[in-house]
């Protein structure tokens, strides 16, 4: 990593996991989920030639030796990112990202064909605009699409959007966010993450997928000086569904809802 002007910085690492390699807890970069089978180089930089403008980017190109999950043979690709953001200092930003991947994966299994490696391409772009209404209210918006394109397969497509209100003043017992969210898309393969705020030292990543809404309230009350409670409500609503999951986690009707709660005391 080097700074190679004040206006202008990049990174360069290269990976070297071996298909034998096993370690539980390691979180080391890549495109797997675990640290193994995998050989890369990431180029990333950052041009930042005022306080308005900020340009990042990256190219990251990988290669997988040995077979994998739905990889019946070693496989390649790469990943390019670009996004732009116009920053108010203090006061908001609009973004503007643009992200392209390509994989090698099975090709769908039938009894008349064979099985071969076919090319993915993944498009996905995303636009998102945070502004401070005041000192005591802001806004969060992102409106985000994908395009899913398998060799010898139909195009697939899902969008996303929400919005986000805050409130946190700073002398108040009380400080909240919501969320309301609307997805569709065509299957898994176009599914999509997104960040939501959480629980004191929580985060989450759900995953946008089918057709539907989502809704969240994140509640802080401080209680007493070191005493503070923090809670969330959220819900998936699926209205074209009558049961939500399979097996030991299948629910009966079309939400799915999760209440988490948290209390924090200072000594």
């Amino acid at each position: 990593m080097t700074s190679i002007t004040p206006k202008f910085s990049t990174v360069l690492l290269y990976r070297d996991y071996q298909k034998n390699y096993h370690s539980f807890f390691a979180q080391s970069m890549g495109e797997n989920s675990s640290t193994k089978n995998e050989k890369g180089l990431y180029t990333g930089l950052v041009f930042h030639p005022s306080r308005k403008i900020q340009w990042t980017a990256y190219l990251d190109v990988f290669k997988f030796p040995w077979l994998r999950y739905r990889v019946l043979a070693p496989s390649s690709g790469y990943d390019i990112m670009s996004q732009f953001s116009y920053i108010w200092y203090k006061k908001g930003q609009i973004s503007v990202r643009f992200r392209y991947r390509v994989k090698e994966e099975n090709t769908s299994a039938s009894k008349n064909e064979k099985v071969f490696l076919a090319t993915v391409n993944k498009y996905q772009l995303r636009f998102e605009y945070k502004y401070k209404l005041s000192n005591i209210w802001s806004i969060r918006s992102r409106l985000e699409g994908i395009q899913y394109l398998k060799e010898s397969e139909q195009k697939e497509f899902g969008w996303m959007a929400y919005q986000d209100l805050f409130f946190n003043p700073k002398s108040s017992k009380i400080a909240t966010n919501i969320r309301l969210a609307y997805f569709h898309t065509d299957s898994y393969n176009t599914r999509i993450y997104a960040f939501e705020n959480d629980v004191l030292y929580a985060s989450s990543f759900p995953l946008y997928y089918q057709k539907g809404w989502r809704m969240y309230n994140n509640i802080r009350y401080r209680i007493y000086r070191n005493i503070d409670l923090w809670t969330k409500i959220s819900a998936f609503y699926y209205p074209e569904l009558e049961k939500i999951g399979s097996g030991l986690d299948e629910i009966q009707g079309n939400i799915k809802s999760e209440v988490k709660v948290q209390l924090r005391l200072q000594f």
